[in-house]
């Protein structure tokens, strides 16, 4: 059975067990067995390779991540201090249409594992929420969230980009910037239609800039962590002591805040990520997509395009598709420059990103809103397109 006919099956059954309501976690670990069967991976070779796997640092610095950020999203959220952060920020953007994609556009300016967490909480306690479908609400803080990620060297997949087709960061930052500049266009396009609320939170003062920037601090301390190079997790974890030792609170209190409501389901859908990429990664099943394409007749562009989408819609991580296919496909463009190829490639294993099941910010935001998957990609199909042209228009304007 061809490469990617096996790869078609795996999504389709991922997107049929999740059609069903299956836990998107759950549909993960069944698509990860399915898969070791159809690419025919010895039984032998998962107990050799999935402990090492799944116990990485990088995979246990996320679990321990998505887990510190729950807590910390549900301690400001039971205590109230999200309301009152949130109140603050309506009372300096007018426009309700504005609030959520502003929420969402800040956090996302720093890359960090399951950052959506720490929007989508945001946006769920603003005034405007109320109005909006729990799809729109996905689209929002899933969309807005990765706006800045095709041209910010904040993230490491454009800094590997880079490095490894030898493009300045300057380069790319001013051809890829297009990409964003279209991506809040689409994303408003979205969103335009929906009325503006008034805001039926209204108060004689606004809230003193001393008082709104103190509420920021435990969002902020995890921002800082971050840029110092520190897992977010320790970040998420200073966060919660400054609450403590804030507002007094006795080890009883903490617990009861951080818990209630805990979602175990949100980790189940962690742990499913984590399952799929392992199987993927180590079972050494890319470089046989790879050869499978590289030693077919589709014409060179068509390759160019396809492996960085579908290595990256079967692992949910730009940094597979970056540093896993563009080695091997960029000397394949002889008759390209670099410049020419490099932003359609790039944005056509994006495409993959945006649209793949197993991304986690996409897994997680439709958990918290209690979204469908499905009308979610809907939303996202248009404004995508959108943000794709821009890599057809930049190849043919480059030639």
């Amino acid at each position: 059975m061809p490469v990617l006919i096996k790869i078609l099956i795996i999504f389709a059954f991922i997107l049929v067990l999740i059609k069903k309501k299956l836990n998107i976690g759950l549909s993960l670990l069944l698509a990860s067995f399915l898969f070791w069967i159809l690419f025919q991976i010895p039984l032998s070779k998962f107990f050799s390779i999935f402990p090492l796997g799944f116990f990485a640092y990088e995979n246990t610095n996320l679990l321990l991540s998505v887990f510190s950020i729950m807590l910390l999203g549900n301690l400001l959220s039971n205590n109230g201090e999200l309301v009152k952060l949130v109140q603050g920020i309506e009372e300096r953007i007018r426009d309700s249409r504005l609030v959520s994609p502003a929420l969402s556009a800040l956090i996302g300016f720093l890359p960090m594992p399951g950052g959506a967490l720490f929007s989508a909480p945001l946006i769920e306690a603003s005034y405007s929420s109320n109005s909006l479908s729990s799809q729109l609400l996905t689209f929002i803080n899933y969309w807005y969230r990765h706006v800045w990620e095709y041209f910010l060297p904040l993230y490491p997949v454009i800094l590997m980009a880079s490095t490894i087709t030898g493009l300045s960061l300057a380069w790319i930052i001013i051809h890829h910037l297009p990409f964003t500049i279209l991506a809040l266009i689409g994303g408003w396009l979205v969103i335009k239609n929906q009325k503006p609320v008034p805001n039926a939170k209204t108060k004689t003062e606004p809230m003193p800039l001393k008082t709104f920037l103190r509420l920021f601090i435990p969002i902020l301390i995890p921002v800082f962590v971050v840029l110092l190079n520190q897992p977010v997790w320790l970040g998420a974890a200073m966060g919660i002591v400054f609450c403590v030792f804030f507002h007094r609170m006795n080890l009883s209190t903490l617990s009861r805040l951080m818990f209630h409501r805990f979602s175990w389901a949100m980790m189940l859908d962690v742990v499913g990520v984590i399952f799929f990429k392992t199987v993927i990664i180590e079972s050494g099943s890319i470089p046989i997509l790879v050869d499978s394409f590289l030693s077919s007749h589709f014409p060179i562009l068509i390759i160019g395009m396809a492996v960085p989408f579908l290595i990256a819609l079967i692992s949910g991580y730009s940094s597979a598709f970056i540093g896993i296919a563009f080695p091997i496909i960029l000397p394949l463009f002889s008759e390209y420059s670099i410049q020419q190829i490099f932003p359609l490639i790039f944005i056509s294993g994006y495409a993959g990103i945006t649209f793949s099941p197993a991304h986690l910010c996409l897994i997680l935001t439709c958990r918290h809103f209690k979204s469908d998957l499905i009308s979610t990609y809907r939303l996202l199909f248009f404004p995508f397109l959108l943000v794709f042209s821009w890599g057809v228009i930049w190849f043919f304007l480059a030639r």
